[in-house]
């Protein structure tokens, strides 16, 4: 069995751009991610998430996704659980 671990800011969804769109309308806030809603708001990438329900139709691949958590937000947590989940 093949073991794949996908890492989510980044590469499933656009994390900087959403950082750099967010700083640009917001100026005042040093780290958007801090924000409530930053993460569960993010848009994939696109053609990442069809890539990653090819390699889940293939029976011998294991796919799992990593990703850390805020530091500075505790939402980050639940936020990337559920983009996960939907």
């Amino acid at each position: 069995m093949l073991t794949i671990y996908i890492d989510m800011d980044d590469v499933l969804c656009n994390y900087s751009s959403k950082i750099k769109d967010h700083s640009q309308k917001n100026p005042d806030n040093p780290f958007p991610p801090s924000l409530p809603g930053f993460f569960r708001s993010l848009e994939p990438k696109d053609g990442a998430l069809a890539a990653v329900e090819q390699l889940r139709k293939q029976t011998n691949v294991e796919v799992y996704i990593l990703t850390a958590p805020s530091t500075k937000n505790p939402l980050s947590y639940t936020e990337k659980r559920l983009w996960v989940e939907d």
